[in-house]
């Protein structure tokens, strides 16, 4: 038996905070092979996440904290703070919109049982609803990273944390400590892999909502492709010079780091080389052809993220694979947030701590 602890920060999370609270409840009833203590850090916000959910810690017990002071402080720092509050053997870490199945800490433990070399368990976050398309992209963009890193980690030890469902040896944890990034996952996922630890991610689901709206997920893709250049610009250095990297866990690792410029290399190579030759024609038909043939490389670059998605998800909705060829109108907005965001690094701009 281990002593585990579930950490869940949460920021502006009213809408699921209950709902989350209660499915950590059943999950720790249900579990008769280790203590499960929970924790909510309730980050500074502007509604009612942190009253729902004081309300509930004595019937359902687990202890409800919030940060001190008036401003927001953001995911690394509230999983700092929330250290104070953690005991036992392992930690794991959820989003508060994650609602992890009920033998989800058992399942997950087994695989350290079975692996004592590994630090990091990573379980797939499942997307709740795909009735959005703005959903479904997310869910099949995030699939295409899943598939990556599970194919990465199978092959060459090279999966990354992803900061929610997953399961942290908490010596590790204490020795490493969250860095103030705003991919504090992947930050700590290079440190531990740089001094030659084992990760791996694992097929099982854990449910949780997908940015539904176009707002939400611009922000979020943003952040992300903003904290995988702070990662770069720490680590990329260390990470060539690894000598306890293979070629193959360096090349996994530029791939989770450069990810926005990936997509500016790519749509560079499509303006530079179009289907069709823009000089064959004149007039109006020069930015029709440039379109078309932009749609047919989206239309090309949908099918791995499709193929991703039902292999990883292991979905029979053939109709909403279908309407995933919808995705190119999608990809413009894609490019536009990485294209910015490689931009804005290379020309050298600070980025400043972001709440989540």
């Amino acid at each position: 038996m281990y002593d585990v602890t579930v950490v869940v920060p949460a920021y502006n999370e009213e809408a699921v905070i209950e709902k989350s609270i209660q499915s950590l409840y059943k999950m720790k009833c249900y579990s008769r092979n280790h203590k499960i203590k929970v924790v909510y850090f309730i980050d500074e916000g502007s509604d009612r996440t942190h009253e729902i959910a004081k309300a509930l810690e004595e019937k359902i017990d687990c202890l409800i904290t919030r940060k001190p002071g008036n401003h927001p402080m953001g995911k690394p720092s509230a999983l700092q703070e929330a250290m104070k509050f953690v005991e036992g053997d392992f930690l794991v870490v959820l989003d508060a919109d994650c609602i992890p199945p009920i033998d989800f800490v058992d399942r997950m433990i087994d695989i350290f049982n079975h692996d004592p070399k590994c630090v990091i368990v990573q379980a797939i976050p499942y997307p709740v609803t795909t009735n959005k398309l703005v959903e479904m992209f997310a869910s099949i963009d995030e699939c295409w990273g899943f598939f990556l890193r599970y194919l990465f980690g199978s092959a060459f030890n090279a999966t990354d944390f992803l900061g929610r469902a997953g399961v942290i040896k908490t010596e590790i944890i204490r020795k490493y400590n969250w860095e103030d990034c705003l991919a504090e996952d992947l930050e700590l996922s290079a440190r531990l892999l740089m001094d030659g630890y084992h990760f791996k991610m694992i097929p099982i689901y854990v449910p949780e909502k997908k940015a539904d709206s176009l707002k939400a997920f611009v922000k979020q893709r943003v952040r992300w492709g903003a904290g995988s250049y702070q990662v770069a610009s720490r680590h990329a250095k260390s990470v060539v010079k690894s000598k306890r990297l293979t070629f193959s866990q360096k090349s996994a690792y530029f791939t989770y780091m450069l990810h926005p410029l990936t997509f500016m290399i790519f749509l560079v190579l499509f303006l530079t080389n179009p289907i069709l030759r823009p000089t064959n024609f004149s007039g109006i038909m020069v930015p029709l052809i440039y379109l078309s043939n932009f749609f047919w490389w989206s239309f090309l670059f949908s099918i791995p993220l499709i193929a991703s998605w039902l292999y990883v998800y292991r979905l029979s909705n053939w109709k909403m694979a279908l309407s995933a060829f919808l995705l190119p109108f999608f990809v413009p907005i894609y490019w536009a947030i990485n294209i910015g965001i490689a931009l804005t690094f290379l020309f050298g701009a600070k980025w400043q701590k972001t709440p989540r």
